[in-house]
């Protein structure tokens, strides 16, 4: 693993240790000019990664102490030390001035290996960037063990920041109440989520983290014994965070209280997608993956992009919102939750295009039905009139179909397992899951499954951006003189 520090005042070190793909495997602040400060690090990379070799770890950490005042720790507190190469900076303002901008990040995203489930990775992409607004998204990848959940994680989080960056796969669940503010505006890759919601270790992290996204904050008191006598504080974590996670458990079988802080997208586990994935792979093995420095490359211009976001991060109005609203679906009191995700990504990808988004008289980012239309094209798969039917419903309902089992045709277990090549435990479970969202029934008399006069239409519930975009005529507001001046600014900086 690469080994890489940041100086960040009064003798400490944002030390990062990034994996070969360029995703960050462990991110901490080190106290270098102390044995102990030296020593804690590296028993706790010694214990998440007992194979690596820490010896060139512990002599990187003592050539940062062992550096002269004056070429780093003498540096005034105040004094902001670039993070960016200009060059990357350059980089980073064409690429977020350019109207091209979701071409340009779904391209890196791609280079650095993402071959499958692009619009996945735009979403995630997107949903981190919102953890620099008030309220962040987060986002739970469901499908099968090997559908590349965990590697869309580990893809987008690259291009994001490491000091905002981090992976509690690893942590227990009461570290989580002991993170202060490090945690604020942060990405946190969750990884396999519980798979129950007792008071399991698991079950207890979970819990704090669905805290942790609705509340901004974790609060817990705990007992101090180290003057003798126990006395009550308050351990505080604070955000918000963005956070992902991933999970093979059906859509029946996820959480409730899950499903309402989590904007949920569904791998491709199509053939197809298993092609392009096997491709991806030949072509890194046989040597004709990208260039590795265009890959380095890649990764500081986006990291120079979202520090560049931070820098001008700002609320965000949508002037769109009480006619979307209008024309927002009320058939399920869900519908309440699913328009605040719709419009939480709306902002989310305004704020990415803060260069090319007018301020108003407050400062404030005004989004676009651009943005929209952007997230319907994101969004619309995975927010369907039925949430349960997912796309690998619609393909296993498709592939009945091929195999001659008509609307209002009768059929046997063994003919299912046969249209799918799965065993009996698996097909039977497909098929309760195609009961429960209408496309099968079962025929008690003749003790078979009955195919319903139903299609697997992938029918989004979001409204037409064509008809949001007819927003009723309102007389403009004024635009103030600061407003002005601060929009000026924004153009004069782009222009340089």
């Amino acid at each position: 693993m690469k080994i890489e520090s940041r100086f960040i005042g009064k003798g400490r070190h944002l030390v990062t240790l990034r994996r070969d793909d360029g995703t960050p495997a462990l991110v901490d602040e080190v106290a270098v000019t102390t044995v102990a400060g030296r020593e804690k690090f590296v028993a706790v990379v010694q214990e998440r990664f007992p194979a690596y070799d820490c010896a060139p770890l512990e002599q990187h950490l003592i050539t940062l102490a062992d550096r002269k005042l004056d070429d780093d720790a003498e540096k005034d507190d105040d004094e902001e030390e670039p993070l960016d190469a200009p060059e990357d900076v350059a980089a980073a303002i064409e690429a977020l001035t350019d109207p091209d901008l979701m071409d340009t990040i779904g391209a890196d995203l791609q280079a650095r290996g993402l071959a499958t489930d692009l619009g996945i990775g735009l979403l995630v992409y997107v949903a981190f960037t919102s953890r620099l607004l008030e309220e962040p998204l987060s986002v739970f990848a469901q499908g099968p063990s090997s559908s590349g959940k965990t590697f869309i994680g580990k893809v987008v989080s690259g291009l994001v920041p490491p000091e905002c960056v981090f992976d509690v796969q690893g942590i227990t669940p009461q570290a989580l109440f002991y993170m202060d503010d490090r945690l604020k505006h942060a990405v946190i890759l969750m990884g396999e989520w519980a798979r129950d919601e007792d008071q399991t270790d698991d079950g207890v992290r979970t819990a704090a983290l669905r805290q942790l996204i609705s509340d901004g904050r974790l609060s817990k008191l705990v007992t101090n014994t180290e003057s003798g006598r126990p006395t009550t504080e308050q351990a505080t974590t604070e955000g918000p965070v963005a956070v992902y996670a991933t999970s093979t458990l059906p859509m029946d079988r996820i959480f409730e209280e899950d499903e309402n802080r989590f904007q949920f997208a569904h791998t491709d586990e199509t053939s197809r997608a298993t092609r392009e994935v096997m491709k991806r792979k030949a072509r890194d093995a046989a040597g004709e993956g990208d260039d590795p420095e265009v890959i380095e490359r890649i990764g500081r211009r986006q990291h120079a992009m979202q520090r560049d976001i931070a820098k001008h991060a700002a609320s965000v109005v949508v002037p769109f919102a009480t006619h979307f609203a209008t024309l927002f679906p009320d058939d399920q009191p869900r519908r309440r939750r699913d328009i605040t995700k719709v419009m939480g990504f709306v902002k989310a990808c305004a704020l990415l295009h803060h260069r090319q988004r007018r301020r108003d008289a407050a400062g404030r980012i005004v989004a676009t039905v651009d943005d929209y239309r952007i997230i319907h094209g994101l969004l619309g798969k995975f927010m369907r009139k039925n949430s349960e039917l997912t796309p690998t419903l619609i393909r296993k309902h498709t592939q009945l179909m091929v195999a001659g089992i008509d609307p209002g045709r009768t059929f046997k277990r063994t003919d299912a397992e046969a249209a799918w090549e799965l065993k009996k435990t698996a097909a039977s479970v497909t098929l309760k899951s195609l009961r429960n969202v209408g496309l099968i029934d079962w025929d008690e008399s003749a003790h078979s499954y009955l195919m319903k006069d139903q299609h697997a239409e992938e029918v989004t519930f979001l409204p037409d951006p064509e008809a949001v975009a007819r927003t009723p005529a309102r007389t403009p507001a004024l635009v103030s003189e600061a407003a002005k001046l601060f929009n000026a600014k924004i153009v004069s900086e782009v222009s340089r």
